[in-house]
């Protein structure tokens, strides 16, 4: 029987030929536009029989990529609809196709690469194409996101791993993942960085780019590469002990078994180190403190404030907040302007009367200084960049999650775990840590995001506007507690602050929170335009009873 694959406008016939359903209504711009394998086969500069001898043929819609499994089991086909990779192209569609499972392509020919002992692995599927070209075993993934796809039973027998790097952020994210699964499988064998724009500039991003360069250079510049990695470090090593490199979880590994389980007994006499105040009552030594609030409210002036406090041993809102003892920070900033920062800094070390012990208690990394920009924190390479700054350092505050850690869904728990992880292991090594964040269409649960980000934290602190704000009034907020593990009773009442600035010198008040009925709420918020999203947003009360207040029904 045969089966078709449906691709918008064309049903692809597995063992038939191509039939046209319906005028699609593309322009003729666009039809010249479809990959074919002439047109890909010229631009990639490899003959077209290399892509026949693959099943690759083309569609009205463009190539077609059929994946077949180890055993010959069929997985699902890839369109490329354009010459250049990612223009629109997609997984075939159908009752058929969308009944099988998404493959690496190139399963078919592992074989060959498991008598070699060696497999490179790519992003694209052209890239492997080049690479069987002149004779090197390869296996695409589909996609640098979609490295789930890969299994640890199709790397048997092969002893060494080259993971291509394409030098952006999907291609550092597709690496750490791939070696992040290697250590997970306990995978015996040694892993390879193939980072081509280090190696040959930022044109080369892959080893179709360096084949199109000169394709008779390619295969002695290809191993000469080779040769150079393999005669250093590897990026993984499984023929070692232990077996598993750092996960980028807990730096490092150790020879000791990864879980140490301990008596009821033991746990009551091991010595911790004893639970200080970094700031009192909302911060204690080696605490997770999260701050968020919308756009505008004051964030980066209260967290920079919080540095200096903490760095001179100060307190603030008339002792309300108290660092019994200078510590040791690194203030790191991922949006301000450099002007901005430096503006605000002078006047909040204008209004305090105490100073550092020394000016490394107070260090601040600001995009504005930075030579080629801050890294992203939620993917290991970066956490391993801000490493060597970390000893030493009691606090770390990061301003803001959306800017410093840029990888991945925000609003996905998958994406916040990362940074969970990273946290933990800075929590181990002895630091405090302090996430500002923006908050997005809910700002009930930490921020941006998921609820999961109050799973570990000691401290939630929600930053809102009062209901009779004015714009004029400049920085004037409530401090709300959504989280105090380690503090009740009147320090985890809620209270207003207020920022003036006099002769340059920032000061702080506060004052309790006001006490304004519901109805009230709500009447100076319509007031003010708010819709009746909005409404309900600020105050929780719901939309239906917003609307009745409104009405004057309640």
């Amino acid at each position: 029987m045969q089966s078709t694959i449906e691709c918008d406008s064309t049903t692809i016939g597995n063992d038939g030929p191509l039939t046209r359903k319906a005028d699609s209504g593309c322009s003729v711009a666009t039809k010249t536009m479809i990959a074919t394998v002439r047109a890909m086969a010229e631009r990639k500069k490899i003959p077209e029989s290399l892509f026949e001898e693959n099943s690759i043929v083309d569609s009205r819609d463009g190539l077609l990529f059929p994946s077949v499994d180890e055993d010959g089991t069929s997985g699902r086909t890839y369109v490329r609809t354009r010459l250049k990779a990612g223009k629109g192209s997609y997984w075939a569609r159908g009752e058929i196709e969308e009944q099988r499972d998404i493959l690496p392509w190139g399963l078919w020919k592992l074989p060959e690469a498991r008598s070699e002992g060696f497999l490179v692995i790519t992003e694209g599927h052209t890239d492997t194409l080049t690479l069987w070209y002149h004779s090197f075993p390869a296996l695409a993934i589909p996609g640098g996101t979609m490295t789930d796809k890969l299994r640890g039973q199709s790397l048997r027998e092969i002893t060494e791993l080259l993971i291509c790097d394409d030098g952006d952020k999907t291609g550092e994210l597709f690496v750490e993942s791939l070696l992040k699964k290697l250590s997970r499988w306990g995978w015996k064998g040694r892993a390879f960085v193939l980072n081509f724009r280090k190696r040959f500039g930022v044109d080369i991003k892959d080893a179709s780019d360096l084949h199109c360069r000169d394709p008779r250079a390619f295969p002695k510049v290809f191993n000469d590469w080779l040769d150079e990695l393999r005669d250093g470090p590897p990026a993984y090593d499984g023929t070692a002990e232990p077996s598993e490199p750092s996960t980028g979880r807990d730096e490092p590994l150790s020879s000791e078994p990864a879980i140490r389980i301990v008596t009821g007994e033991e746990l009551l006499t091991h010595r911790f180190p004893p639970r200080e105040y970094v700031l009192s009552p909302i911060l204690e030594t080696q605490g997770l403190c999260l701050i968020h609030g919308p756009t505008g409210v004051g964030k980066t002036y209260l967290s920079l404030t919080l540095a200096y406090a903490i760095a001179t041993g100060s307190g603030l809102f008339e002792n309300r907040w108290v660092a019994p003892k200078p510590r040791k920070i690194l203030y790191i900033d991922g949006e301000m302007s450099g002007p901005v920062m430096q503006e605000r800094l002078a006047q909040i070390v204008k209004g305090f009367e105490n100073e550092p012990p020394s000016q490394d208690y107070l260090q601040i990394i600001t995009p504005d200084t930075q030579p080629i920009g801050i890294p992203d924190f939620s993917i290991r390479n970066g956490q391993k960049i801000l490493s060597p700054f970390l000893p030493g350092r009691e606090l770390l505050i990061l301003d803001n999650l959306s800017c410093l850690c840029r990888t991945g869904d925000e609003n996905a728990a998958e994406s916040w775990t990362v940074v969970q992880d990273w946290a933990l292991a800075l929590r181990r090594q002895g630091l405090s840590v302090i996430f500002i964040h923006h908050d997005g269409k809910n700002d009930r649960f930490g921020g941006r995001g998921t609820s999961k980000k109050l799973d570990v934290l000691n401290t939630s602190i929600a930053l809102k506007r009062p209901v009779d704000y004015d714009q004029s009034e400049g920085l004037r907020v409530e401090v709300h507690f959504e989280k105090a593990r380690s503090f009740h009773g009147d320090a985890a009442k809620g209270f207003e602050i207020a920022l003036h600035v006099e002769k340059g010198a920032a000061r702080w008040l506060w004052q309790p929170l006001k006490s304004v009925s519901r109805k009230d709420k709500v009447l100076v918020l319509h007031d003010q335009g708010k819709s009746l999203r909005e409404i309900e947003k600020e105050t929780g009360i719901s939309k239906s009873e917003v609307g009745r207040i409104i009405k004057g029904l309640n």
